[in-house]
């Protein structure tokens, strides 16, 4: 079961914030949606600073979802959702971020076919960078994020795996 104290997140992220995570967080640049390349954000994952989730969405088929869960754990992080995937079998319900589920303050979110539904985003603290792979570019998270990848789930998340 996943257990997340936002409160002790938050602390430990006061404590440790890296320069070079804090230009990437909403605070520090609030420019939106600016494009990321794969060999970027392979770059930006391999810094190793702060804390990083990895969330999924309806976008996410039971193909990308291994591949994903391989990178979760080259990345030491947890894997959380959205209720589509819950309802797709992808995630436990106890994993779903947002209104229903649990609320999660990590320093980056690498949302992976999440349309960016406000009973999703309302879980995620706003202090968090969050890095878009959708295929459609024009999805709600899309506009909220920091930075966005116009791709599909599986191809990035195998080159991700493959860079790392």
């Amino acid at each position: 079961m996943l257990n997340i104290n936002v409160r002790q997140l938050l602390a430990e992220r006061h404590q440790r914030q890296p320069e070079a995570a804090a230009e990437e967080h909403f605070e520090a640049a609030p420019t939106l949606q600016q494009p990321i390349t794969i060999e970027e954000l392979a770059t930006l994952i391999g810094r190793r600073q702060g804390c990083w989730m990895v969330g999924v969405g309806g976008g996410v088929s039971r193909e990308a979802m291994s591949h994903i869960n391989r990178l979760a754990e080259k990345m030491n992080c947890q894997v959380v959702g959205t209720r589509p995937a819950v309802d797709n079998g992808l995630i436990d319900h106890a994993q779903m971020v947002g209104r229903t589920g649990c609320a999660i303050a990590p320093d980056y979110y690498l949302a992976f076919g999440i349309s960016g539904d406000r009973l999703h985003t309302v879980g995620i603290a706003p202090t968090t960078c969050v890095v878009a792979i959708n295929t459609d570019a024009d999805a709600p998270l899309c506009h909220k994020s920091r930075r966005v990848l116009a791709a599909d789930a599986e191809t990035t998340a195998k080159a991700l795996v493959e860079l790392l």
